[in-house]
């Protein structure tokens, strides 16, 4: 991929991921509802799509079941942490905080792979957390700004611990089978905490949820194609 489309790819993400918060923000239901709703309609499209597209991969070990377990729990955490943040301090905050994800990402790679950061890239992180210092008047908790920036850089490092766990266990998995593993891990670790509060959501989160499930895939998808 060239320099100029890894942008396109970025912004695009960025751009989608802008519209799964305002979904989740129209939607009544708590964050964990959100969740839980966003991973049932991707269990769901996940199956069909299983069904109907060719295998393009192997089975995956024992090993990388593991991995896509524990991916699961980080993207179920991810999830959370951002439409907290979203129904704290809005879209904009909690998508600003969520965007600190690459910084993670450069800081990760040389801890967990060994991997030489450039002093170019030290300077990126450091920008990103000079733009997060100017995103709230002043750092206190009792502030919802502050506390919904805290939230949203929570799920940027969950998301990006997420895409170095699926760089290292993923390898050679087939990707319907792997995002079906993780997003079956959130709806199997929600529903007992949930399942009563499910005939209570009202009709319109419904379509809220789905628009929301669509766009946060795509986004994912976008984001992922930097690496």
């Amino acid at each position: 991929m060239t320099h100029r489309n890894a942008l396109l790819a970025i912004h695009l993400g960025a751009l989608m991921f802008g519209l799964s918060g305002v979904f989740g923000k129209l939607a009544a239901s708590t964050p964990l509802i959100i969740t839980l709703g966003r991973a049932g309609f991707a269990v769901v499209a996940l199956l069909l799509a299983a069904q109907m597209l060719p295998n393009k991969g192997t089975q995956p070990t024992a090993r990388q079941r593991f991995g896509l377990l524990l991916g699961g729990l980080l993207l179920g955490g991810h999830w959370l942490t951002f439409f907290l943040a979203v129904k704290v301090a809005g879209v904009g905050i909690a998508t600003l905080g969520f965007a600190s994800f690459p910084a993670f990402a450069i800081l990760l790679e040389g801890v967990l792979f060994r991997e030489r950061t450039r002093p170019a890239e030290f300077g990126l992180v450091a920008l990103v957390c000079f733009g997060l210092l100017l995103v709230t008047p002043q750092f206190d908790l009792g502030s919802q700004s502050t506390l919904g920036l805290l939230y949203g850089i929570v799920s940027g490092l969950t998301f990006a611990l997420l895409s170095l766990l699926n760089r290292a266990v993923t390898r050679g998995v087939d990707p319907v089978q792997a995002a079906l593993w993780q997003n079956g891990t959130i709806l199997l670790c929600l529903l007992p905490f949930t399942w009563t509060s499910v005939p209570d959501i009202p009709a319109m989160d419904w379509l809220w949820l789905a628009c929301s499930a669509c766009f946060v895939r795509a986004s994912h998808t976008a984001c992922s194609w930097r690496a």
